[in-house]
């Protein structure tokens, strides 16, 4: 059976070059459906990194926010320690994910 096209058969053969125009299967998720000319996107590794940082910072950011709440909720000493820590987390992934982003040449 070939990439997403189906068994080949006598019926099924076309003459050598005539292909239509789907690029052949490298091995990737979206096999027979690549059009000529139009590669699949490739995600660059720092937009991958910005990616990760971001949801990173998300989750740091929702345990905070849930910390805050749970220390409203019951006021003490340990809470309060629990959403600081939280808070800290949360500030320390949103440095990380603004110093990603910032321009090569701030960075000299």
């Amino acid at each position: 059976m070939r990439c997403g096209r189906g068994p080949t058969t006598a019926w099924t053969r076309r003459p050598r070059g005539s292909f239509p125009p789907v690029a052949r299967c490298q091995q990737t998720a979206v096999c027979g459906t690549v059009r000529r000319g139009n590669p699949p996107r490739v995600v660059s590794a720092a937009r991958r990194r910005t990616d990760e940082l971001f949801v990173i910072w998300s989750a740091a950011r929702a345990e905070a926010n849930l910390a805050l709440e749970a220390w409203r909720a019951r006021p003490g000493r340990d809470g309060y320690l629990v959403y600081r820590a939280a808070e800290d987390r949360a500030d320390a992934a949103e440095q990380a994910l603004w110093e990603l982003a910032r321009p090569l040449s701030r960075t000299a």
